[in-house]
């Protein structure tokens, strides 16, 4: 599926889970998770800082395959870790999500691959070997990159949006 942004088109393929119409014709998107909801806590906010960003996206594909509105989607944690818990975001919360994935993508698309300065963001990156990350047996991250990112970022102009979003 296209989907248009402020700065142009990206094209996203994938899989729903499940699609739900409700009683007053609009879409509530479902997604599975197998883990816990720790990272999809409040504190982390809505976009966990441009790292979550699968609901928006959702929401936006859903309402360009079946031209129907989206009232929200749904992570469901059902496993052990989860604890059956449900995390609904209300198409209400997903408005600023836009902004979030033009200010991702316009760093793509300017060239800006900055790597991430929080190393925890390193347990889910296929690149370990390439910037030297080790994570040990306890899950302790050492990443040599996201430190000397931390270390630096604030003087570096191709971080400014990115530390916008770490904010959000």
């Amino acid at each position: 599926v296209e989907l248009t942004l402020a700065g142009g088109t990206i094209r996203v393929c994938g899989r729903m889970d499940r699609v739900d119409e409700r009683p007053d014709g609009r879409l509530t998107i479902v997604d599975y998770k197998s883990g816990s909801t720790f990272s999809y806590s409040a504190r982390f906010g809505t976009w966990h800082g441009g790292r979550h960003l699968q609901h928006l996206v959702y929401a936006r594909v859903a309402r360009t395959l079946y031209s129907r509105e989206v009232a929200g989607v749904e992570y469901h944690f059902p496993s052990v870790k989860g604890q059956n818990q449900v995390i609904p975001y209300g198409v209400e919360r997903l408005t600023e999500g836009e902004r979030v994935l033009d200010t991702l993508c316009e760093l793509v698309a300017r060239g800006h691959f900055v790597p991430t300065d929080e190393p925890d963001d390193c347990k889910f990156c296929d690149f370990h070997k390439l910037c030297r990350v080790v994570i040990d047996d306890w899950n302790k991250i050492d990443s040599p990159v996201a430190e000397w990112a931390k270390a630096n970022a604030q003087s570096i102009a191709e971080y400014a949006s990115l530390r916008r979003l770490r904010r959000l």
